[in-house]
């Protein structure tokens, strides 16, 4: 293919790929207006890689800060719901031993917040037609961590970048969740620590009824970065009324009623009882888990009268008939 450049632009190549119609370039030159052949999109994404390296021993995962080449710029589709193993792979790395990302920055708590928020509005979005009800059976299609994951990718375009960013999430994380209920559920409902299956949709469920389907009560102004999103108190007790009382003892639903009133707050502006969705969404994953072992309990029992009730049939059977 012929093109007309100038002697600077010539200069600026440093070798040529037949098999793809883009050349590689040096990072250093590379700016949004500079190239018209690079989109917006792809100078974006290689602007915001200038200040990030990935050191490995694997050649996969090196990134060099001198150059690049565009064919490791995936274009991946953002509502793509397949498993991603690499996910899997950095989980279980920093689980193993996390001493080995001393050098890694941690996120802070204003980008671990600002992302959850992201991500949680994204799911919220997208399953909006599964999640209309509390009792409605909900699954999510994919694994919160390959979804986070994914959302890195499409972010900065480059796998090593998207790898280096999601460390970076998941050391912040262990960091900042002793005191910060929002990144402590957020990190177990990755897999950095253990959790019962179904959690995560349950939050979902609690988290969409009380700020999309509840009407009332007022609604309450949160900020993306803010570490503690606000809800009326009346949705919460509705939600916990709804959920709970036909399926908790009187005694346990009182005293779950109690705690909930114990995270009540007045907000500055409205004057009104508000509290923690996060907050609200632990205590009521504590009773989610505790119904959920209660109704396994329950399985255990049927399963063992059914066999004593075989055993009895099959001993009858063996008697000789009178």
């Amino acid at each position: 293919r012929q093109r007309r450049m100038s002697r600077k632009d010539s200069n600026l190549f440093l070798d040529f790929d037949p098999s793809f119609d883009r050349p590689k370039r040096k990072l250093s030159h590379l700016s949004s207006g500079e190239f018209p052949a690079l989109s917006r999109r792809q100078s974006l994404v290689v602007e915001d890689a200038l200040d990030y390296s990935f050191n490995s021993s694997s050649p996969d995962n090196s990134l060099e800060t001198h150059s690049i080449d565009l064919r490791k710029v995936k274009k991946i589709s953002k509502n793509s719901l397949a498993p991603n193993p690499r996910a899997m792979f950095l989980l279980k790395k920093i689980l193993q031993s996390s001493k080995q990302f001393k050098k890694y920055k941690k996120a802070n708590v204003y980008q671990i917040h600002r992302f959850i928020s992201t991500v949680y509005q994204d799911l919220l979005a997208l399953y909006k037609n599964a999640i209309k009800g509390l009792d409605m059976p909900f699954y999510l299609k994919h694994k919160l961590r390959d979804y986070a994951y994914q959302v890195m990718v499409n972010k900065y375009g480059i796998q090593t970048v998207a790898d280096k960013k999601f460390v970076q999430l998941l050391l912040g994380l262990i960091k900042h969740s002793a005191g910060n209920v929002r990144a402590k559920l957020f990190g177990t409902f990755l897999g950095l620590w253990p959790q019962t299956e179904g959690e995560f949709e349950f939050y979902l469920k609690g988290v969409n009824y009380m700020t999309n389907l509840c009407n009332i009560g007022l609604v309450a102004t949160n900020t993306w970065h803010s570490s503690v999103q606000l809800i009326a108190f009346v949705r919460a007790q509705d939600f916990a009324k709804k959920y709970f009382q036909q399926k908790l003892k009187a005694a346990d639903y009182t005293e779950l009623k109690k705690k909930l009133e114990g995270l009540t707050k007045i907000a500055s502006k409205t004057k009104q009882p508000v509290v923690d969705i996060d907050e609200v969404m632990s205590l009521a994953l504590q009773n989610f888990k505790y119904l959920l072992g209660v109704a396994q309990d329950n399985l255990k029992d049927i399963f063992t009268a059914c066999d004593v009730l075989f055993s009895l049939l099959s001993a009858r059977r063996k008697q000789p008939f009178r």
